[in-house]
């Protein structure tokens, strides 16, 4: 089976999680079953789904904290050199609200 067109992550994730659990269903079924190994089902992945399965495995090994960037914030806070700019905080809070329908 080939999945082409536009496919959302999420959906392809619900997917390939759907494939594992059968594989594990289909595994524990085999065994002393008649089936044989022609019997089960092939999944034939797009050059689409390897891409988005490739992207998923390089950000999940990005940390989700960024290390240096809290040291660096850390230690001007202790120095007292950060600065807060307030109109820029409130400005991005107004954005973001209005991007998310709350406003």
């Amino acid at each position: 089976m080939e999945i082409s067109g536009k496919v959302s992550p999420i959906k392809m994730g619900v997917y390939i999680n759907n494939i594992r659990d059968n594989s594990k269903i289909t595994n524990l079924q085999g065994k002393g079953s008649e089936l044989g190994p022609d019997a089960r089902d092939k999944v034939d992945l797009s050059e689409t789904a390897r891409e988005m399965q490739e992207m998923k495995t390089r950000l999940d090994a990005v940390p989700d904290i960024r290390g240096e960037k809290v040291e660096e914030i850390k230690n001007r806070i202790e120095n007292e050199t950060y600065q807060i700019d307030a109109k820029k905080i409130a400005i991005k809070m107004i954005r973001d609200s209005m991007l998310n329908g709350i406003v």
